[in-house]
C-alpha cells in the first residue's frame, strides 16, 4: 500500500547565486517604514515576571473594522450546533494556553471528525521546546539541563501563549497530533522525536491581537461574528479568585480590582480559555462584589475539568478589563499539501510589519529553485489588516535577479481576506516546475486602513539567530510597485537585513492521487473528486477488487472506502474511508455506521467517568431519550446487538 509522504522542503541550505543582478529601483531605507511593536510585548520583554500569558509582538491597533453579520442573535452557544469538543483538564501544569488553542483547533475540525481529540501535551511540549520559545520569547531554558527537560512541572511553569504556537504550526516545524498517540502527562517522548503533525493550519485569525480598550465595543461584535461563523476565539483573562463568583461560575475584573491586586499579581493569574458563545442579557448581578455596569458575558470553555464551574464552562463579563482576545484556528488534514518551500518560520514568523508606500499597498515575493519536479498547488501568507484585497501571481522560469521570472504569470488569483492573520490559498490548477527551475509567488496586498502592509519576520539580529544571513538571500523580496524589487536580506544601502517576508509556497510531487477532502466524515451526498498530481489516469475502487478509470466525482451516501491507484488492477493502492455526518443513528456512539457492543462499552466508560463525550456523541448515546446518559442506555444497546429488541428509540 502506498503511503503519502509530506515534508518540509530543505530550502534553508540554499544560497542561490552570488553576484546576483537586481531589478533597478531598490527601495531606500527611508522608503521602508516599520510599524511599532505592540506595547504589551515590549512590556513583557522588560518585565517577564508579570506575564503568564505571553503577548504577541504584533498588534491590530490600526486595523479596519470587519464586515459583520447583520443577524447576530442576542445569545449563541456553539455547543447547540455540535461544535465544541469535551472539556479537558490541564491538571497542575501551566498549560492553559495550549488547551485553549487546541479547543479552538478542535472546533474547526469537529464537523470533519466528531471524535476529534488533539493532544494538548504534544502541542505544549513542542511549542515550549522550539527555537521560537527560546529566541523570540527569551525563555530561560537550558537545553543541556537534562533534569529540567524531564521536569515538566518546571518546564511548563514558564508560561506561553497562542503566539508561541502560530509560527510552529504554520511552519510545519512541529504542531498537532492526536491524543491517542500522545496522551496528556506522557513522559515517553522527547524533543528528539520527529515532530510529525497530523493537522496543519489553513487560516489563523489574528484580527483581535492587542486591541486597545477604547475599541473594545467594536471588537466584541467582531468576535461574536467570528464565533457565530464557527470560529472559537482564544481569550486570556485574570482568573484570580477575587474576580470569581463561584456560585454562578462568572468572572469580572474592573480597574479598581486590578489596581488593588497589582500588575504582577494579576499577570500571574492570567489564564487562557476558548470562547464558545455569548449572552447579551447575562445578568450583571451574577458577578461577585465587583460588578459591571451592563449585562452581557462570554461563554467560555475552560480547562479545569468538567467538575469545575458549570460542567467546565464559565462566564466572563464583556466589561472585564483584564481580557485580551487572541486568535482562532482553522485546521485541515496534513495530506492537503505535500511540500512547503518557506524560510520565514526560521526567523520567528510574523513579528514585524512594514510600509513601503503611501497608499496602503505593498508587494511581497518569495522565490526558490525546484528541488524536484514540482507541481505548485498553493500559497500561504499573512494579511496585516482586516478586509485585505490580495492578488497572487505565480511565475516559473530562469533566475534573473527578480521574483518576476517571466513576462506573464503562469497563474493569477484574486481575493479578499476578512480577518488579519495567516491564510492559505489553493491554486485552481497545478503549475509545473521542472527540477532546478526557479518558481516564485508574488502577492500584492492592499489594506483598507492599516498602512503597514508587509508582514515580515524579525531580523536575524533581533531574533538572536546564529545562522548566517547569506542562507536567506535571494529568497525574500518587497516592492512598492511590483516591478522594482528589494531583497530584504541584502538591501544594499542599509546597515543590516530586515528579515524575510512571511510567504510560503506549497507543492505536490509526482505519483500522488489527491482526494478533494481528507475529512473522516462528510455530509450525505458529498461529491469526492480525485486528481493525479502529474496528470496520469487515476483508477478507483469502492470494494478494493473492481477497478475503474476515474472520470467524475464519487457521491457518498453511506460510509464508503475509496481505493485509488495508478494501475488498472489496483496494484500499489491507497485507501481513504469516509463516514457520513451528521447521519443520526441512536446507539452508534463511535460513529462507524453500525451499532455494536463497543458502543455500549463507550457509554459505560462515560457513565463511570473513565471517558468523556462531546455534545454530538451524547445525543447518539441517549438511547432512551431521557436527556441523561446512564447504564440503562448501554443495556438497550446490548439488547439491540443481541437481537432482543428490533430498534433503538
Amino acid at each position: 500500500m502506498k503511503k503519502i509522504l509530506c515534508f518540509l522542503s530543505s530550502v534553508l541550505c540554499l544560497s542561490f547565486l552570488s553576484g546576483s543582478v537586481y531589478a533597478a529601483g531598490n527601495l531606500s531605507e527611508s522608503d521602508i517604514r516599520k510599524a511599532p511593536v505592540s506595547a504589551a510585548y515590549l512590556d513583557y520583554k522588560q518585565s517577564p515576571q508579570k506575564y503568564k500569558i505571553i503577548p504577541s509582538p504584533v498588534d491590530q491597533l490600526l486595523n479596519a473594522p470587519i464586515e459583520i453579520s447583520n443577524n447576530l442573535p442576542q445569545r449563541y452557544d456553539m455547543r447547540e450546533d455540535g461544535l465544541v469538543s469535551p472539556v479537558r483538564n490541564q491538571g497542575d501544569y501551566g498549560s492553559c494556553w495550549a488547551f485553549a488553542s487546541v479547543a479552538s483547533m478542535e472546533t474547526s475540525l469537529i464537523k470533519k471528525d466528531p471524535l476529534i481529540d488533539i493532544s494538548e501535551w504534544y502541542t505544549l511540549y513542542y511549542s515550549t521546546m522550539s527555537d521560537d520559545s527560546s529566541h523570540l520569547y527569551k525563555k530561560e531554558i537550558d537545553f543541556s539541563d537534562k533534569e529540567l527537560l524531564s521536569d515538566y512541572s518546571r518546564l511548563f511553569s514558564i508560561g506561553g501563549s497562542s503566539a508561541m504556537i502560530i509560527n510552529n504550526i504554520a511552519g510545519w516545524q512541529v504542531g498537532t497530533n492526536d491524543e491517542n498517540f500522545y496522551p496528556y502527562d506522557n513522559y515517553t517522548f522527547t524533543s528528539d522525536d520527529d515532530g510529525y503533525s497530523s493537522y496543519r493550519p489553513t487560516d489563523i485569525c489574528m484580527a483581535f491581537n492587542n486591541v486597545s480598550p477604547s475599541d473594545r465595543e467594536n471588537v466584541i461584535n467582531e468576535v461574536k461574528d467570528a464565533v457565530y461563523n464557527g470560529n472559537s476565539v482564544v481569550l486570556s483573562f485574570s482568573a484570580h479568585d477575587e474576580f470569581l463568583n463561584e456560585g454562578t461560575s462568572s468572572f469580572f475584573a474592573d480597574d479598581f480590582g486590578v489596581w488593588l491586586l497589582g500588575d504582577e499579581e494579576v499577570g500571574n493569574s492570567m489564564h487562557s480559555v476558548a470562547i464558545v458563545g455569548w449572552d447579551d442579557q447575562y445578568p450583571k448581578d451574577n458577578f461577585g462584589y465587583l460588578k459591571p455596569e451592563n449585562n452581557g458575558a462570554w461563554l467560555v470553555k475552560n480547562s479545569w475539568g468538567k467538575e469545575s464551574g458549570n460542567h467546565g464552562y464559565y462566564w466572563i463579563s464583556y466589561e472585564d478589563v483584564s481580557t485580551s482576545f487572541e486568535v482562532s484556528y482553522t485546521l485541515d488534514y496534513f495530506e492537503k499539501f505535500c511540500v512547503m518551500y518557506s524560510v520565514d518560520s526560521k526567523l520567528g514568523g510574523w513579528s514585524n510589519t512594514y510600509s513601503v508606500s503611501d497608499n496602503n499597498t505593498g508587494y511581497i515575493a518569495t522565490m526558490f529553485p525546484a528541488e524536484d519536479v514540482e507541481y505548485l498547488s498553493g500559497a500561504g501568507f499573512y494579511t496585516t489588516d482586516n478586509m485585505t484585497d490580495y492578488q497572487i501571481d505565480v511565475y516559473v522560469g530562469d533566475y534573473n535577479g527578480s521574483p518576476v521570472l517571466s513576462s506573464e504569470p503562469a497563474l493569477t488569483l484574486k481575493g479578499t481576506e476578512k480577518y488579519a492573520g495567516y491564510h492559505t490559498v489553493d491554486f485552481d490548477e497545478y503549475i509545473y516546475a521542472d527540477y532546478g527551475t526557479y518558481f516564485s509567488v508574488v502577492v500584492k496586498l492592499s489594506n483598507p486602513l492599516n498602512p503597514y502592509t508587509i508582514p515580515m519576520t524579525f531580523s536575524p539580529e533581533e531574533y538572536g539567530s546564529s545562522e548566517s544571513d547569506e542562507r536567506f538571500e535571494n529568497i525574500s523580496f518587497i516592492s512598492n510597485d511590483g516591478i522594482n524589487w528589494t531583497d530584504t536580506m541584502k538591501p544594499g544601502n542599509t546597515d543590516s537585513p530586515y528579515g524575510v517576508v512571511c510567504c510560503k509556497i506549497f507543492t505536490e510531487r509526482r505519483g500522488y492521487i489527491k482526494y478533494s477532502t481528507y475529512a473522516k466524515y462528510v455530509e450525505k451526498g458529498e461529491q469526492i473528486s480525485l486528481k493525479s498530481t502529474d496528470g496520469r489516469t487515476a483508477y478507483y475502487s469502492l470494494d478494493g477488487e473492481n477497478w475503474d478509470a476515474y472520470s467524475e466525482p464519487i457521491e457518498i451516501n453511506e460510509p464508503t472506502s475509496i481505493y485509488v491507484s495508478f494501475y488498472p488492477d489496483g496494484y500499489d493502492y491507497y485507501v481513504r474511508t469516509f463516514g457520513i455526518y451528521p447521519e443520526f443513528y441512536y446507539g452508534d456512539v463511535n460513529l462507524d455506521g453500525e451499532v455494536t457492543s463497543y458502543d455500549a462499552l463507550m457509554v459505560l466508560q462515560y457513565v463511570s467517568e473513565l471517558a468523556d463525550m462531546n455534545d454530538v456523541l451524547l445525543q447518539y448515546a441517549d438511547v432512551d431519550s431521557s436527556d441523561n446518559i446512564t447504564s440503562y442506555d448501554a443495556l438497550l444497546i446490548l439488547e439491540y446487538v443481541s437481537g432482543m429488541i428490533d430498534k433503538l428509540n
